[in-house]
């Protein structure tokens, strides 16, 4: 009896060690099947901030890996950036590195709706760490349904329009 008792307990010990590793390469299985969104189109998204004020972006993926991207921002004064250039993938990472940039200033929300800047400046490539800080690349991280941008410190959420 204490034989089929310790048989017993190997047979059980065996099979659940057995699918401790079955389980584990059907998960893996299960993440390499894992889709993202394709990089194409026009998307677009918001981040909201006190007083209605808010950061948006549209993004537009271009022919031969060339971007377009418009940041309207409210948040203190009311202003646009475009951003014009290529784009590099890897995996599910896609880094935009912008050639181009005009910027234009607004009086108000109401003259930002109606497209009456009060200054628009082109700034090259070369003058872009002297006019803003930094290099203005951005980070995009393809999901399953959507698109993350991290641009100029913000983080956004993109659906496709």
């Amino acid at each position: 009896m204490i034989a089929i008792v310790i048989a017993g307990a190997s047979v059980i010990l065996f099979n659940h060690g057995n699918s401790r590793f079955d389980s584990s390469s059907s998960s893996s299985e299960e993440s390499s099947k894992i889709t993202v969104v394709h990089p194409k189109g026009k998307w677009s998204g918001v981040k909201k901030y006190p007083n209605n004020q808010s950061v948006t972006v549209k993004f537009q993926f271009k022919a031969n890996h060339q971007y377009k991207l418009i940041e309207e921002n409210t948040v203190s004064q009311c202003w646009t950036r475009t951003y014009t250039g290529g784009y590099t993938r890897d995996g599910n990472k896609i880094t935009c590195i912008p050639e181009q940039v005009i910027a234009s200033t607004y009086s108000s929300k109401d003259a930002m709706k109606k497209g009456e800047a009060s200054a628009t400046d082109t700034v090259s490539k070369d003058q872009f760490y002297k006019q803003f800080g930094n290099q203005q690349h951005s980070i995009l991280t393809l999901k399953r349904n959507s698109i993350a941008i991290v641009h100029d410190e913000e983080h956004i959420t993109m659906t496709q329009n």
